[in-house]
């Protein structure tokens, strides 16, 4: 991949996100709020979660950016940062990080072995952090227990006290502000009870990493390509949401994902295309990418010595510890020159190829030049559960501890003359150990340092196993003469026994041929009459079979006359039923013509009828229209009679229209019997009343004029 598109990857990789890489950082903006909330309170955090949780990042490029950009008001503060982990020297670590320009590592490492308030004395010796709050972040906590059990019991267990009690001071005391931050997985919590104090300072800062949610883990994701400029296709948001899951185990594998599909991105794209689900795909997703990866670094190397040095280095750098725990175990680089037998620039360039840009497998990273003392450790312990070769390793390495410390054990428990030597066939499983893995005293420090008394126990083995098989091979040796001389004695007896046996044995066959004969001239004999029966058998079978073939032809032929009568009657009815058929058929013809003129003469009738009522309903409307006229005259005639009646007293009622109007109702009910009002009629004599009311009108007015 081109070396200048990876400089510009948001991603961290398996790593964990750095102090610097904060603006990168999404998805526990909450968290961190939290997390200085309580720091503010106890001035001493435990963040606890399991391996892969993201402790780490949310350390680096959570809590610590904020609280140096004094981005919570919280704690406003300028803050001289220590950063550390204890690895396999916690107090000489510490010393590292904290001295500084005034004070040299040796002097920082008296002063903290000097007693409990060994770090303030450092601190106030340094004058660095004058008018400024110490934090002092121990990255990876759970190394210390690792280096309580190592080494020498009395020293290494003195030393991890020590430790703890520089820690517990430094927050319990008020004379300088010192803040400290411990990252620890989960199933270590139980080690704390080992140290005083411990246990009860960690409670008063506990703090349980929580799972991201849904919408944390897609700002994780796509967080860092918006602050890049760049997209991200939404069906790839939702495919990495399905396959990173709720497990935080998967965190790492993410990022390490995400960071393999920018790279292929940056190379594939097309134009402005966004990071899409093919470039996902083509690194192998999730499952694969982490190991894949891996498995193309180990193929790159450019020989067998170096694929051995990186067998050797990370069997080095991993352990299984008595619980089943898979452990990362930094290690400085001239061990592990000694382990593979390798030269010190051999193991570096291989070092280097897991170290790269984009390849953040080991640290350092390649940003720090590698010494002989220069600790190299696993980024993360995911690597060890995802990539198949190292599991393999691990399991080989941890067989090969097993086998060498059942060895020294065999060999102490020889030295005190309670068991006896190695025999097969665990000597040559032990032997075959030996040659394969090539064991050092450099290694076996590791399980156990009496390494030369195992493998002079071993030797010894090897040589008592030789001298008892040369003994064996010594007494065969001797037995075999003695069973040839007895068989030279036995094998002379044995010729002349032989010759006896060869001449009673030629007689015995002579006689023997001469009774086979006659039994065999017997046998002919008695297959030649066999033959015979068999022959007169077989010609009285073949008379039987001849008489019924010749029964069988004269069935055959009365068969056949019997189908061909057969025949000719079918014949017969066949032509029958055609006649029917046609005749049938001039039936249904006839019968359709006459239905057909039965439906022609109904729709005849149909028409016909419909025409009558049409008629009829046209002199219905003529007679109904008629006998309205005649009742409309009868009508008017009554009203021109009243409104004659009418005229004839208007004079005398002119003035007085409502009089008008009831002496036309009592006209109109005389006339008429008493009948109720009719509209028509009413209609009539109001336009009359009308008129008369019109007329008066003018009456008045030609008085008024006059």
């Amino acid at each position: 991949m081109i070396a200048s598109s990876l400089h510009t990857n948001p991603f961290p990789g398996i790593r964990s996100y750095e102090v610097q890489e904060d603006e990168l950082f999404f998805g526990r903006e909450s968290q961190v709020r939290e997390l200085i909330g309580k720091l503010a309170e106890t001035r001493f955090l435990a963040i606890v979660g399991s391996s892969g949780c993201g402790k780490s990042s949310l350390v680096k490029a959570g809590l610590v950016p904020s609280l140096l950009r004094k981005k919570d008001q919280q704690l406003l503060s300028d803050w001289k940062l220590h950063v550390f982990r204890p690895s396999d020297d916690p107090i000489g670590n510490l010393a590292r990080c904290t001295a500084g320009k005034h004070l040299s590592t040796d002097r920082a490492a008296a002063l903290l072995r000097s007693g409990p308030d060994g770090l303030i004395k450092v601190f106030v010796e340094s004058e660095e952090a004058t008018g400024m709050s110490a934090l002092v972040i121990i990255d990876q906590f759970e190394e210390l227990f690792r280096f309580k059990k190592s080494g020498t019991a009395q020293h290494s267990v003195a030393e991890a006290a020590a430790f703890v009690d520089l820690v517990l001071y430094s927050i319990q005391q008020r004379e300088i502000p010192v803040y400290v931050v411990i990252s620890m997985r989960t199933d270590f919590l139980d080690d704390c009870t080992e140290f005083r104090g411990l246990s009860e300072m960690i409670n008063r800062g506990y703090y349980l990493v929580p799972r991201m949610n849904s919408e944390e883990r897609k700002l994780a994701i796509t967080g860092p390509v918006l602050a890049k400029g760049s997209r991200i296709a939404e069906d790839l948001v939702e495919r990495l949401l399905r396959d990173v899951g709720d497990d935080p185990d998967q965190l790492p594998i993410l990022q390490h994902a995400l960071m393999r599909t920018w790279d292929y991105w940056t190379l594939n794209r097309i134009g402005d295309q966004p990071i899409g689900m093919e470039h996902y795909e083509a690194i192998g997703t999730m499952k694969e990418a982490l190991s894949v990866h891996l498995e193309e670094i180990f193929h790159e190397l450019s020989d067998e010595h170096s694929k051995f040095i990186t067998e050797k280095l990370f069997k080095a750098l991993t352990e299984v510890s008595k619980e089943n725990r898979g452990t990362r175990r930094p290690t400085q680089l001239g061990e592990i020159c000694t382990l593979a037998a390798s030269k010190e620039e051999d193991v570096i360039k291989v070092i280097d190829a897991f170290r790269d840009v984009g390849r953040a497998f080991l640290m350092p990273s390649r940003s720090f030049t590698l010494e002989k003392e220069s600790i190299i450790d696993i980024s993360h312990e995911s690597i060890m559960r995802v990539w198949a070769r190292l599991k393999k390793w691990v399991e080989e390495e941890s067989s090969s501890a097993q086998l060498y410390l059942r060895l020294s054990k065999s060999a102490e428990l020889y030295q005190e003359g309670k068991t006896g030597l190695w025999v097969n066939p665990e000597l040559q499983l032990a032997m075959q150990w030996r040659e394969q893995n090539k064991p050092n005293s450099t290694w076996a420090m590791r399980y156990d340092p009496a390494f030369d008394r195992a493998i002079g126990f071993l030797d010894y083995s090897r040589k008592q196993s030789e001298l008892e098989i040369a003994k064996k091979e010594n007494q065969q040796k001797r037995n075999l003469k003695r069973a040839r001389q007895s068989a030279i004695i036995l094998g002379a007896a044995s010729i002349v026994s032989i010759l006896f046996l060869i001449i009673s044995l030629n007689l015995r066959f002579k006689a023997e041929a001469s009774r086979k004969e006659a039994i065999e001239k017997e046998r002919l004999a008695v297959f030649e009459r066999k033959k015979t029966d068999e022959q007169r058998k077989e010609a009285i079978l073949q008379k039987k079979i001849s008489e019924q073939q010749q029964q069988i032809a004269e069935q055959q032929k009365i068969i056949t006359e019997q189908q061909r009568q057969y025949a000719v009657k079918q014949q017969v009815i066949a032509q029958e039923q055609r006649a029917v058929a046609v005749e049938q058929r001039q039936k249904a013809d006839e019968a359709t013509v006459e239905a057909v003129k039965a439906k022609d003469e109904a729709d005849d009738q149909r028409k016909e009828a419909v025409t009558q009522k049409v008629i009829a309903d046209k002199e219905r409307i003529k007679a109904e229209e008629s006998e309205k006229n005649t009742q409309r005259l009868r009508l008017l005639s009554i009203a021109r009679s009243m409104a004659i009646q009418a005229s004839q007293i208007f004079t005398t009622v002119k003035d007085d229209l409502p009089g008008l109007l009831a002496v036309q109702a009592y006209i109109f009910n005389r006339d008429n019997g008493g009948v109720p009002n009719n509209p028509d009629i009413y209609a009539a004599l109001s336009t009359i009343v009308n008129d008369q009311v019109i007329l008066r009108g003018h009456e008045d007015a030609v008085r008024g004029i006059a």
